[in-house]
């Protein structure tokens, strides 16, 4: 087959079309196109055809990742998602996937440690490790950087000042719902079955 044409889209100057014995073949990023020198008169069959589609899949992904990591720190997981809803194929996202890490710019363990940091102000060990996990963080990595990295021992006092906040919502109502609903709230933020019945338990024997 012999390149006939090769022409910028209109859509997306950043892309070009490349024709085939007169008939339109394929799309490619310009960059694409340079990488391969492709000319107008080349000769191509359908193994370098193949080649350079794959190629520029792999150029597409890797571009979409950087510009999605440029805006948002991703978990590996995460990343493989959103360029999966993106249309990139599993082999194209792997590469991309792999392109990001060798640089750096995923790191679950850093991402992980991170979250944990800005979290914990708001969330007991139970919500930040089910946050993470459903992220699609490794709950073995979590585990470990959650040891690490989250003060387990704050748990009882920091669950204790967000119950005697939200405590003054519920001032109008019977002691038993108190209980339930303070320690409603206190489970949905991440603290331990155990410390939240001791906190509300606490709280409530001085009403």
């Amino acid at each position: 087959m012999k390149i006939t044409k090769i022409e910028l889209q209109k859509q997306n100057k950043k892309r070009a079309s490349v024709f085939l014995d007169g008939e339109f073949s394929f799309g490619a990023n310009i960059e694409t196109i340079y990488d391969y020198a492709l000319r107008c008169s080349d000769e191509i069959d359908e193994k370098l055809k193949d080649e350079i589609l794959k190629k520029d899949a792999e150029k597409d992904a890797r571009n979409i990742a950087l510009n999605l990591v440029a805006h948002h720190p991703f978990l590996e997981k995460e990343l493989e998602r959103k360029l999966s809803l993106k249309g990139c194929s599993p082999a194209s996202i792997q590469s991309a996937v792999a392109f990001l890490k060798n640089y750096g710019y995923i790191d679950d363990q850093n991402y992980i440690k991170e979250y944990i940091r800005q979290k914990s102000r708001l969330y007991g060990e139970g919500r930040i490790r089910s946050n993470l996990i459903s992220k699609g963080a490794s709950k073995d990595l979590v585990e470990r950087t959650l040891k690490e990295n989250y003060h387990s021992d704050l748990e009882y006092e920091k669950a204790k000042k967000w119950a005697e906040k939200k405590l003054h919502s519920y001032n109008k109502d019977s002691f038993d719902s108190k209980y339930r609903k303070l320690y409603a709230f206190l489970i949905r933020k991440g603290v331990s079955y155990e410390i939240s019945s001791c906190v509300v338990k606490e709280l409530l024997s001085s009403c």
